[in-house]
């Protein structure tokens, strides 16, 4: 049992909140920047809107591991600052922006001897679960389809150098399954449309040819929510899963066999190659 500590109060904490609460982890700290919500005042720990009493009561309270749901944005200074400070990382994904910010937690985690996790509850679909392929040279179409309503934009998810756009919001969960699957990117994306609300084009892995279709239509367009891809000739379908994906994240977290930030690499190595490509 480990003493946890969480970032973050917006929509997916309380997914984190289950997760610790299933695994018999006690939670002891939060953090927000705004107002506590309902979430966090019905668990009985302690909540602080100001950064530096965090921190302080991170080191205070002696807690292992923490774990960051705030703005795409801010992880990787939160992910350093409790790396620094003796704690154990799980992150909603993506778990940066940057290679170059990943690279400097890899060298943080080299040098304090604590990990940094990426949660990809996809991978723990029963869907992927049964995924299976012996050929050499898969074809895979992916489509991602559904509603974004206009406040969606204006706040930090809608914006690219907040959120990471459209790749990173949705588009990220397919790439870690497919390099998971089929190995590492192969020469440069193939970019047909790429913006805050359509991403399409072509990727080559080591053993997939993959191509992606994501789109985000206003709210009220009555487009029916997709999320799902063909590999060669099996259709999977993600638009409906179980809520406890990412207790089963952590669960394997917490038995080594985690999304690693060696692991976490491959996709963002994908997202930043289309960015770089569309001028990002």
């Amino acid at each position: 049992m480990a003493d946890f500590a969480i970032i973050g109060a917006g929509y997916i904490h309380h997914r984190h909140l289950i997760a610790i609460d299933a695994l018999g982890h006690q939670l002891k700290l939060g953090y927000d920047t705004s107002s506590p919500s309902t979430l966090f005042r019905e668990k009985k720990f302690r909540l602080t809107n100001s950064e530096t009493d965090f921190y302080n009561q991170l080191q205070t309270k002696k807690i292992q591991w923490v774990s960051i749901c705030s703005p795409t944005n801010t992880h990787y200074a939160h992910i350093l600052q409790c790396l620094q400070l003796g704690c154990n990382v799980i992150v909603e994904k993506p778990l940066c922006l940057k290679l170059s910010e990943l690279e400097t937690i890899r060298k943080t985690e080299h040098a304090t001897g604590k990990q940094a996790w990426s949660v990809f509850q996809l991978r723990y679909h029963p869907a992927v679960q049964q995924l299976y392929s012996e050929q050499s040279a898969n074809k895979i179409q992916m489509i991602y389809k559904g509603e974004r309503n206009h406040t969606y934009f204006q706040s930090w998810k809608g914006k690219q150098n907040e959120s990471g756009g459209i790749l990173s919001a949705v588009g990220i969960h397919y790439f870690d399954l497919f390099t998971m699957l089929f190995g590492s990117l192969r020469g440069s994306p193939d970019v047909e449309i790429h913006n805050e609300k359509k991403s399409k084009g072509k990727l080559h892995l080591q053993q997939a040819e993959i191509e992606w279709d994501l789109q985000f239509y206003p709210e009220g367009s009555a487009i029916e929510l997709e999320r799902k891809f063909t590999l060669n000739e099996t259709a999977v379908n993600l638009s409906s899963y179980q809520t406890n994906l990412h207790t089963l994240a952590y669960e394997a977290i917490f038995s080594g066999e985690g999304v690693s930030t060696e692991e976490a690499r491959k996709s963002l190595e994908i997202i930043e190659a289309v960015n770089q490509h569309a001028g990002y």
